[in-house]
């Protein structure tokens, strides 16, 4: 009987370990797609659940559910922005509960899009690509990102309940990482921060 329950909480710690494979894959999936809505609804854990943090760049912490919230239904998502996230290297330990779990994954991607000058001229101009595309400031950015998240099963569902960015590198196609990076170092001023 002991050799039995053992091996049904290895077999249900498995199958926890592909749901929160699954959670995170639909959440770049949706991420991806500019489709916030979905993620507020299917990945996050419930309002009122203590402790919610998510930290998208490398600096700041949004610590309250709803700031996180208001994240996703503020995320920009102009016409011709462009987001491929290839997720690598998942870690995934499942807590021996199964109602916590811990995961680790590297990504590398693009992101581009377009932007009027008029809205252009608040962010560094080394941020854009030379010259203009109908009119439009361009951005293509090279960027790599560790992310490390915490998931919480609630309602039998496994949900994200700490979610933390790291940018490992960025740089816009025309420039090496290094080069930009301590560019955008001296200029902090685009740090982007929010605290409630």
């Amino acid at each position: 009987e002991t050799k039995l329950a053992e091996l049904e909480a290895q077999v249900a710690r498995a199958q926890a370990r592909g749901a929160v494979e699954n959670v995170w894959s639909r959440y770049q999936y949706l991420h991806t797609s500019f489709r916030d809505s979905e993620i507020i609804r299917d990945c996050w854990v419930k309002q009122g659940t203590p402790g919610i943090s998510a930290q998208y760049t490398n600096s700041g912490v949004y610590n309250t559910w709803e700031s996180v919230m208001e994240y996703h239904r503020n995320r920009p998502s102009p016409t011709g922005k462009l987001l491929v996230h290839f997720t690598t290297s998942p870690l995934i330990e499942v807590a021996q509960d199964g109602q916590t779990a811990k995961g680790v994954w590297i990504i590398a991607g693009v992101e581009s899009g377009m932007s009027d000058p008029a809205v252009a001229a608040r962010a560094p101009a080394n941020f854009f690509e030379p010259g203009l595309v109908e009119g439009k400031k361009v951005w293509a950015h090279w960027v790599q990102c560790r992310y490390a998240l915490d998931f919480l099963k609630q309602d039998d569902e496994w949900r994200i309940w700490h979610f933390r960015c790291i940018e490992i590198s960025r740089a816009p196609f025309s420039k090496n990482w290094i080069a930009f990076a301590s560019e955008m170092q001296a200029n902090q001023n685009t740090a982007r921060f929010h605290n409630d």
